[in-house]
């Protein structure tokens, strides 16, 4: 009677409880290792959410994606939620070196195992660059072949016909360039294909330098500091001349690089 007396004097206390309208969001990577996403789960209907992705070191994030379609371009993707959502992190490996690739009309495929020191490379880190001199011609991410068991490195590189490529590495783990030697020199020949997945071509590198110097005429004295230096080191060669020679220059490759019999240098690669 208390109850029926309550709902007369307050009849605007008589109500209905109606379900909940929900969605839910679901989140997942294109690459499980690449970084980490925030905020899936189940939500009402109507509110505003945002979901995150955070990627990790050496990659890059691309956006979001929903049934193959970019959504957004932004790491923090704010929406309000109207029915579920089924998103796609999309992640890529960084690229410290990003060549032209209109600056020459031929290009050659090189698919590559990476040493250092004889120690095989197994980091997924480390990032190859094909350089002509000081011209980079092509990049490329090491990566890990499930199927073969094998950490292979697969670069286009542009170039013309005769020209010689060397290589550098780059640390995404540690941000540098590494001082390391390219022992390993490719004549640059069009449309052809250096190296196999199961047959990769062995792209070496050394952490040190061999500087080797050639007294001309042979008696005409000797050279003090010629030998193997770590990269990056200082390397200060003397010239003494035997009587009655006088000291003329030094060269590298026939060219003249100082007329001084004390030349001193950082030690970048090997020289002769």
């Amino acid at each position: 009677e208390s109850v029926d007396a309550y709902k007369e004097s307050f009849p605007w206390n008589e109500y209905e409880i109606l379900p909940i309208d929900r969605a839910s969001v679901t989140i997942s990577k294109n690459e499980e290792e690449a970084g980490s996403v925030t905020g899936d789960g189940n939500y009402c209907k109507g509110m505003v959410i945002e979901v995150t992705a955070t990627p990790n070191k050496g990659y890059d994030f691309v956006g979001w994606k929903e049934f193959g379609d970019l959504v957004s371009t932004d790491s923090r993707y704010e929406m309000t939620l109207q029915r579920d959502r089924n998103l796609e992190a999309v992640f890529e490996l960084s690229k410290y070196w990003n060549p032209d690739i209109y600056l020459y009309p031929n290009d050659m495929n090189i698919t590559a195992q990476v040493e250092v020191d004889d120690i095989p490379q197994n980091s997924t880190l480390l990032e190859v660059g094909a350089f002509c001199g000081d011209e980079l011609r092509g990049s490329g991410r090491i990566q890990y072949v499930e199927g073969l068991d094998k950490y292979i490195v697969s670069l286009s590189v542009m170039g013309e016909a005769g020209d010689q490529i060397k290589f550098k590495l780059y640390d995404h783990n540690t941000g540098t360039e590494l001082q390391h030697v390219s022992l390993s020199v490719l004549p640059f020949n069009v449309n052809d294909v250096v190296g196999t997945p199961n047959e990769p071509y062995l792209m070496e590198f050394s952490s040190t330098a061999r500087i080797t110097v050639v007294v001309n005429p042979a008696d005409a004295g000797y050279v003090t500091g010629a030998g193997d230096y770590t990269v990056g080191s200082y390397v200060t060669l003397k010239a003494k001349t035997n009587f009655p020679y006088l000291f003329e220059n030094w060269t590298i490759n026939g060219e003249v690089v100082s007329t001084w019999s004390t030349y001193s240098f950082v030690a970048t690669e090997s020289l002769n």
